[in-house]
């Protein structure tokens, strides 16, 4: 009764409660300045037989290596960002590169650099081949409608090869500087590019490439617009003196209602100078013509181009003049809601075939391209798929040479549940060649065939533990009649990684890869590997 007593006084303020002291106020907990993603990871492997065959598609890390770590500061003036990349840095780089970017409402500044590594695909000792990048770019907004922007970019490049051909060492140097803008009711742009090309070695003519490209477009209202450019290059090599090369370039398009749109586009191009590497081309004409249009489910595309060049023999005696006309289209149709099929196609054919100076004189161009290919995609929720057939043909009528390939492939995605999902795709390639020399090795001896097959599956097996695993297997056959190495081969990849996520923001994971591959012609370009690779990631 006495507690009942003193808890109502106390709370009608007759009885003053002792009240506890002031706790220091704790400083505000603020999120760091710079958000910070970084990743690191460790690689191993062990390689028997050819580690340059290996090197030919991927030279897995060794060691300690950093796979890529960020740095974003939270909060910029001006509504701006920026940002700092580096990847693949560490014990044994094979490939790296990095990023630095400023990013403001009206300014943009960016950085990148690259290194790559990589081996000849030879059973030789051959030093490893190296290529350095760098490059820089600034653009901004004068006005809001004009802008410009200026970029500088070089690259050093040795390349080492299978005796007896020599090294490559070469060293290009780029920098472009370009203004765009908004003038009534289109816009207009100028831009100024050089290149440089050394080459250390000699071995190459060292050029040089000057560019001037002027463009403008005009677009009256949505029923249509036209655009045109110009452009004038000089190019000075040594040893061959200097030439030049004009180019023009107008098009057009029309809206037609709701019978489609057309598209109207024509080129022409004038070379002048003492020698190219284009079989001696000094105009080339182009005009093109595109109509899109569509029908309830079904969207069509056609285009017909004709193309002219005046060519001079090689005797520099004569100037021929071949032309070539393209029809080309693609239809595709939704089926069902699930279902869409695409029918594309195309046919080129050449006359007023050009002579050659050989012995032989008569042209050695194919005068005949045809290519068509069907596809069938469906899907759902749970399942997506596809299924096409791809076959191109290269003929040259004169001497009686037809090259053919046919390419089958199928692939589906299942997702079985939430958590679980599988894939698999098949493809089938097969080459044809036929000449008038029946005479063994014919021509078609050395087409080869080729099959490749994949599965895989992706699972969860709780909210924070991933699994994948992809295996690959890959055949190429023909008759071989040189007994050339890669023409006869058989590669397997087993592919497993496991993801652990172990807090809000870090995950850590394992990756091991047993690779084989094995040439049936030559067993010195045979190997196998296993690469294990472990990582960890967070993010703050």
């Amino acid at each position: 009764m006495g507690a009942i007593a003193l808890a109502f006084l106390a709370s009608s303020g007759m009885v003053r409660a002792q009240e506890p002291e002031a706790e220091p106020e704790k400083p505000e907990s603020r999120p760091p300045t710079v958000f910070v993603s970084a990743e690191i990871g460790f690689g191993a492997r062990d390689v028997s037989g050819n580690r340059n065959k290996l090197g030919q598609y991927v030279i897995p890390p060794e060691g300690w290596y950093l796979k890529e770590l960020t740095l974003q500061p939270r909060s910029m003036p001006y509504d701006g960002y920026a940002y700092l990349t580096l990847r693949g840095y560490g014990a044994d780089p094979i490939r790296a590169d990095a990023e630095l970017g400023l990013n403001g409402a009206r300014h943009r500044f960016w950085y990148w650099a690259d290194r790559n590594r990589s081996i000849a695909n030879t059973a030789q000792v051959v030093a490893q081949s190296n290529r350095r990048g760098d490059g820089i770019t600034y653009s901004g907004l004068i006005a809001p409608d004009f802008g410009w922007s200026v970029r500088y970019a070089t690259q050093n490049q040795n390349r080492f090869f299978e005796a007896p051909r020599e090294a490559l060492r070469t060293r290009t140097k780029e920098w472009d500087v370009a203004a765009f803008g908004t003038v009534g009711q289109g816009s207009l742009g100028i831009a100024l590019t050089d290149a440089q090309f050394y080459d250390r070695m000699l071995a190459l003519p060292n050029t040089s490439t000057r560019t001037i490209y002027l463009t403008g477009l005009w677009s009256p209202g949505p029923e249509g617009d036209l655009e045109g450019s110009v452009a004038t290059r000089t190019i000075n090599r040594s040893g061959t003196g200097v030439g030049r090369v004009n180019q023009f370039v107008l098009a057009g398009n029309m809206s037609l209602g709701g019978a489609g749109d057309l598209a109207i586009r024509g080129e022409a191009e004038h070379a002048s100078w003492p020698i190219t590497e284009s079989a001696y081309v000094t105009d080339r004409r182009l005009v093109e013509t595109v109509f899109s249009s569509r029908y309830r489910t079904t969207a069509m595309t056609f285009r017909w181009q004709y193309r002219e060049a005046e060519r001079i023999r090689g005797d520099g005696q004569y100037l021929d003049v071949p032309k070539w006309t393209t029809f080309s289209g693609r239809i595709t149709n939704r089926l069902t809601r699930q279902a869409r099929l695409t029918l594309r196609g195309s046919t080129e054919r050449m006359w007023q075939r050009p002579q050659m100076t050989t012995t032989d004189v008569r042209s050695a161009l194919w005068d005949g391209r045809d290519n068509f290919e069907a596809r069938l995609d469906v899907g759902d929720e749970t399942f997506s798929g596809y299924a096409s057939w791809r076959t191109r043909r290269n003929g040259n009528s004169v001497r009686g040479t037809n090259v053919t390939n046919g390419t089958a492939s199928a692939g589906a995605t299942w997702t079985l549940s939430p958590a679980l999902e599988i894939f698999a795709e098949y493809s089938l390639e097969s080459w044809h060649g036929r000449s008038e020399d029946m005479a063994f090795p014919t021509l078609g001896n050395f087409m080869a065939d080729s099959r490749v097959g994949s599965v895989g599956i992706s699972y969860a097996l709780d909210s924070r533990s991933f699994f994948w695993a992809g295996y690959t297997q890959a055949v190429t056959d023909n008759d071989n009649p040189l007994q050339m190495r890669d023409g006869n081969t058989e590669a397997r990849y087993l592919t497993a990684s496991f993801r652990r996520r172990i807090g809000p923001a870090q995950e850590v994971s394992v990756t091991i890869a047993p690779w084989t591959y094995r040439d049936r012609t030559d067993p010195t370009m045979n190997v196998t590997a296993t690469t294990l690779v472990l990582s960890g990631k967070t993010r703050f």
